[in-house]
């Protein structure tokens, strides 16, 4: 889409996606990072994920790809929603944040 925007990190750790609100879709912007970079885990994901209105059957698939592809970290924010932000804590544990202005994180 023309007006999506991601940016592919290469850390020691691993690849860092930033994204900003994932209106291609997450698991496409990540897939498309695996590409591009030649990585087949992503270290870490920061900013929106457009998971807003998604049912549970798709934060299910999200949140199982995102574990296929060895997500240690997800940082998300404004158009992920409450009840994803909820589903994504419970799935990622200590590797959740709720990524809000005046957030500082160290990749």
């Amino acid at each position: 889409m023309l007006d999506d925007q991601a940016l592919f990190i290469r850390t020691p750790r691993g690849i860092v996606v930033v994204v900003g609100c994932s209106h291609s879709g997450l698991i496409n912007i990540l897939r498309y990072a695996q590409q591009v970079t030649g990585s087949p885990s992503i270290y870490a994901v920061v900013g929106g994920t457009h998971l807003v209105a998604a049912n549970d059957e798709r934060l299910h698939v999200t949140i199982q790809a995102l574990k296929e592809m060895q997500v240690e970290k997800l940082a998300v924010s404004h158009c992920t929603g409450f009840h994803a932000q909820m589903k994504l804590q419970e799935a990622f544990g200590d590797g959740f944040v709720l990524n809000n202005v005046g957030n500082t994180l160290t990749i």
